[in-house]
């Protein structure tokens, strides 16, 4: 499984998205890799920035941080929720004030060849879960919302669902819909198995409008809904 490279260049750092494409060749790999090093070296001869490598759509799995020390009971507790291929690695992100931990994959060849250009210590590798949760958790504190909160992260035909109570996250997973009807039924899913009320808040975060099809049906079951722009 190979990778599509995007960057962004911000004051302090250089970010990098991949994302994995089942449509993405050997030479094509190679040839955007190779677009990327050289870019990289130019930047970096400028200014010495940290490099923040986001991981989409890689799999992970969120474990109390306590126990993000023991290796080997987080590698079983991954075995629980998804297989370890051969050509990955395990990585660790701590959301301290939540006190959870998102375990997740790399390709070990986008960590070996990103590896070879700086040194170890400058990549951070994080997965875009803990860029959604910490964003949400800290918008959610300056809008001083206490309140139970059901708030969804579209991304494409991704959701992100995130269940917040008494200022904790209950819940949180990521789902991909073919269709709005079964979007739908993966938020009224969660919203019925948590007791979520009707009357209590729905956030929509990220770039959609009011057309959207899956807020537009969700205004069929929930009374308060709202957007709100989220920065990753």
């Amino acid at each position: 499984m190979l990778s599509k490279f995007y960057l962004k260049i911000k004051k302090d750092k250089i970010q990098i998205k991949i994302e994995r494409d089942d449509s993405i060749t050997e030479s094509k790999y190679n040839d955007d890799f190779k677009k990327l090093k050289n870019f990289l070296t130019i930047k970096n001869q400028e200014i010495s920035r940290r490099i923040e490598v986001i991981l989409t759509h890689q799999k992970f799995n969120i474990i109390p941080a306590e126990l993000s020390n023991n290796k080997n009971l987080i590698y079983n507790l991954c075995l629980n929720n998804f297989l370890i291929d051969k050509g990955e690695l395990l990585n660790i992100c701590n959301l301290l004030q939540e006190n959870i931990s998102i375990v997740f994959t790399i390709q070990k060849q986008i960590f070996d060849d990103l590896s070879a250009l700086y040194f170890p210590q400058k990549i951070n590798f994080v997965h875009i879960e803990y860029l959604i949760l910490n964003s949400i958790i800290n918008d959610l504190k300056l809008l001083k919302y206490h309140k139970p909160t059901l708030s969804i992260y579209l991304e494409n035909k991704f959701l992100h669902i995130t269940l917040i109570k008494q200022k904790r996250i209950i819940y949180h997973n990521k789902f991909q819909y073919l269709d709005i009807e079964k979007g739908i039924h993966y938020i009224l899913l969660i919203a019925e198995n948590f007791k979520f009320d009707i009357s209590e808040n729905i956030i929509i975060w990220g770039e959609a409008t009011k057309d959207h099809e899956i807020i537009k049906s969700l205004n069929y079951y929930f009374k308060n809904i709202s957007l709100k722009k989220i920065k990753i």
